[in-house]
């Protein structure tokens, strides 16, 4: 979707034309888009939004060791905002709607706070442990996650269950 609609937009200007962009999701995309037409990493446009792990990965500094990194998939140095909806909030309602079928008493109102991830808090996970994620990591090797439309935002303190393994095999942590 964000190629189609992208492409639409480069019908009509070129990347110089182009001073940022603000996406629900496409960042890692548009990166990707720029690479191809010529633009080198530290070229790159400006993006906000996405949480994805392709996304993540491509704002790490270049150089930076990133196991199975390969392509676009790879360190940029890319200027950008990661924030997104977290994936464990489906998660975290269903232990709180389970407490309450327990008797506990549950706030009316929770709010749960969006991960904001800049160039200078992206941090990489070596193995996606929970004590990585405790840590601050918020980006995953790509040998691990190869796909990096991936939703990288899997760490709360609330959901101690859900980490890199649950979000992809769906086997709880240990």
């Amino acid at each position: 979707m964000a190629r189609t609609e992208l492409s639409k937009i480069l019908a009509t200007r070129s990347w110089d034309q182009i001073d940022g962009l603000w996406m629900q999701v496409g960042c890692y995309t548009a990166n990707t888009m720029q690479i191809e037409a010529g633009k080198k990493p530290d070229q790159l446009k400006p993006c906000a939004g996405e949480g994805a792990n392709g996304g993540r990965i491509q704002m790490l500094p270049v150089g930076t060791e990133v196991e199975g990194a390969n392509g676009t998939y790879t360190p940029m140095g890319a200027p950008r905002i990661s924030y997104a909806s977290p994936p464990y909030a489906g998660g975290y309602a269903l232990k709180l709607a389970i407490q309450k079928l327990e008797g506990k008493d549950i706030p009316k109102l929770i709010t749960l706070p969006l991960p904001l991830v800049t160039n200078e808090t992206v941090k990489y996970c070596k193995e996606g442990t929970w004590a990585e994620m405790k840590d601050g990591c918020n980006a995953f090797p790509p040998s691990l996650v190869p796909n990096p439309g991936w939703f990288a935002s899997i760490y709360s303190p609330e959901t101690p269950e859900i980490g890199l393994q649950a979000a992809l095999v769906g086997q709880p942590e240990p």
